[in-house]
C-alpha cells in the first residue's frame, strides 16, 4: 500500500462480479471488470465505486494489434477511468480507449 491509496473494502458489494479487480487510488478506488465482445479488439469495461455504484460501462477499443487474453492473468493499472483503461499482462501493457459513442 502506498500513502493515501484507498485499500480494497473488506466486503465486496454483492452486485460487483467476483472477477472484478480493485484498483486503489489516492483518496478513492474502484472495481474494474472486462469482458470480450464479438468484435475483435473491443471489450466491455465496467467500473464500480467502493460502495458498488456503477460509474460506467462502456465498449472500449484495444489500442494495439497484440491480443489481450482474458483467460490468462492480468491486472488493471494506472491510469484507468471511464475513458481509458490500462491492463498489464505478463510484460505487455494494453491500453483501451472509449471512443465516446457508447454509454450504458
Amino acid at each position: 500500500m502506498s500513502y493515501g491509496t484507498l485499500e480494497q473494502p473488506k466486503d465486496r458489494p454483492s452486485n460487483v462480479p467476483k472477477q472484478a479487480q480493485w484498483l486503489g487510488g489516492v483518496g478513492a478506488g474502484a472495481y474494474f471488470h472486462i469482458l470480450a465482445t464479438d468484435q475483435p479488439g473491443a471489450y466491455t469495461v465496467s467500473r464500480w465505486d467502493k460502495d458498488g455504484h456503477l460509474d460506467c460501462e462502456r465498449i472500449m477499443e484495444l489500442e494495439t494489434t497484440v491480443a489481450l487474453d482474458l483467460n490468462q492473468n492480468y491486472a488493471f493499472t494506472y491510469p484507468s477511468h471511464c475513458a481509458e483503461v490500462n491492463i498489464i499482462q505478463g510484460t505487455q501493457q494494453f491500453q483501451l480507449l472509449w471512443e465516446g459513442n457508447n454509454v450504458f
